[in-house]
């Protein structure tokens, strides 16, 4: 019965992997049909491969994302307790809370600007605070703690780069069946997809909803032309999922 209701949807996923490929297996499980498209590429920059500095110098740890949060696990020294964390999204910081890891998120707004206004942050007055971020990301936070007058030693693990996809292969995700929903989690992530589907010659994607993490990256989508804008106030695989789920509700009651 959950298969077949909730089939009024068929979603584009646009996250990388392999966060993208977890918030199909979700969907799945809830009966939406999704297909993957991952619009950025992590690549972990070659010294992510070696040990991470020795934490006990810090007092905070700050991880932008899944990817800096898996990298930190991977290479991290022992003492990866010591420190208090911060992270954007409650999912990641269930990974870290897994390894014992004191950690904090946002409880709704999985943003930089959220994850500023932890009461944790707030204070940090000659803290020294460890950034783990992608390649040239999450500016915000390091100007922001910085201004708090914290000692900030940013840290870039992996680089973001646009994947290489081919016309034909973005029509074949997109078309066949046809895509109604698209899940956006970044700017660039938009960027990058707006890019293919111009390429591929898909405007008539413009009309698809697209949910999206926080109120910036809803206003991003609207300048670029999307007419149907869902802002999830999240971007974890559980907001995404029920916000998926309302959606297929609202299409059924239209049919």
């Amino acid at each position: 019965m959950t298969v077949s209701k909730n089939r009024v949807i068929r979603v584009l996923i646009t996250r990388p992997s392999p966060q993208a490929e977890e918030l199909a297996a979700c969907l799945a499980g809830e009966g939406i049909e999704s297909t993957v498209l991952p619009m950025v590429k992590i690549t972990p920059l070659p010294f992510a491969s070696t040990p991470l500095p020795d934490l006990s110098v810090y007092d905070k740890v700050v991880a932008v994302s899944a990817p800096a949060v898996h990298l930190a696990l991977k290479w991290a020294p022992a003492n990866i307790g010591k420190p208090l964390w911060f992270t954007l999204g409650p999912a990641t910081a269930a990974v870290l809370a897994a390894h014992n890891v004191m950690v904090y998120s946002p409880k709704s707004e999985a943003t930089s600007e959220g994850l500023l206004r932890l009461p944790g942050l707030q204070y940090v007055q000659q803290e020294k605070i460890l950034l783990l971020k992608g390649e040239g990301g999450r500016t915000l936070l390091e100007c922001t703690l910085r201004q708090r007058k914290a000692s900030v030693t940013a840290l870039s693990l992996y680089t973001r780069c646009s994947p290489d996809y081919s016309a034909e292969q973005v029509r074949g995700k997109v078309l066949f069946p046809p895509i109604n929903a698209i899940v956006v989690t970044s700017v660039e992530v938009l960027d990058n997809l707006v890019s293919y589907m111009s390429l591929a010659g898909l405007t008539s994607v413009m009309h698809a909803f697209v949910l999206v993490p926080s109120g910036r990256v809803a206003r991003s989508a609207r300048q670029r032309g999307f007419t149907k804008v869902i802002n999830c106030e999240g971007a974890s695989h559980r907001v995404m999922t029920e916000a998926l789920l309302s959606l297929a509700d609202r299409l059924r009651h239209d049919l």
